[in-house]
Formats: C-alpha cells, structure tokens, sequence
C-alpha cells in the first residue's frame, strides 16, 4: 500500500504556488514522483536578490539576462532531480570580478514555480 505525500513547492505570501505529490511504497524503498516543478521567474524578492548578487561579484561586461535564464535552469534541474539538491547556482571564475567561483543561494520563495502533472 502506498501512502501519498503533498510537499508545498513555493510560496508567495500565503499562497501556495505548487505541491509535489510523493508516493511512498509501503516497504520504504523507493518514493515515485509525479509531478515537474516548472520556474517561470524569480518573485520580485528574488529577482532583487539575484541583481544584488550578480553586482556584487559578475564583471561588468557579463549579460545578467544571459546569467539569469542560465540560474533558472539550473534551480529548475536541482528541484527536480532525483536526489535533493540545493538551491544554488554558481557564478564562473571566468565570468567574476575576482577570478573566483561564487554562489548564489536561493530559497523557494525567490521563485515563481508551477507544478506540472506530467500524468493529467
């Protein structure tokens, strides 16, 4: 018997931008997933976030519209991964003022995410 699991995705305010649905095997074994969360764009808050960021280290000259769709992507791709990842993207040695890889770290709240259900 499987027991299923509504995990909230994102919030904006008190709403609730998006569940995954978790089915859990009785056993313990395995989870089924069936839902793809899908970022449209960053919440105001976080799009302020992501600016500040990329001011503070991306040289001048780098695209943040470029850097932008390149960050999205990637939180896109670790929310839907199989194993948990974090909400970080990174910023290239190359594409930094100081030569230097740096994070941005990111909470669910910057994004503005929807559940799609692959299944419906």
């Amino acid at each position: 018997m499987k027991d299923e699991k509504k995990l909230p995705v994102a919030r904006l305010g008190n709403s609730t931008l998006g569940e995954c649905k978790l089915l859990s095997a009785a056993d313990h074994d395995m989870t089924e997933r069936h839902t793809y969360e899908q970022v449209h764009g960053f919440t105001f808050g976080g799009e302020a976030k992501f600016l500040a960021f990329f001011a503070q280290f991306a040289q001048t000259s780098v695209n943040v519209d470029v850097c932008r769709a390149s960050c999205l992507g990637g939180i896109e791709d670790n929310l839907n991964a199989d194993l948990a990842h974090p909400l970080d993207w990174e910023l290239s040695a190359m594409l930094s003022r100081d030569g230097q890889i740096h994070r941005y770290r990111a909470e669910l709240d910057d994004f503005i995410i929807e559940s799609v259900f692959p299944d419906e």
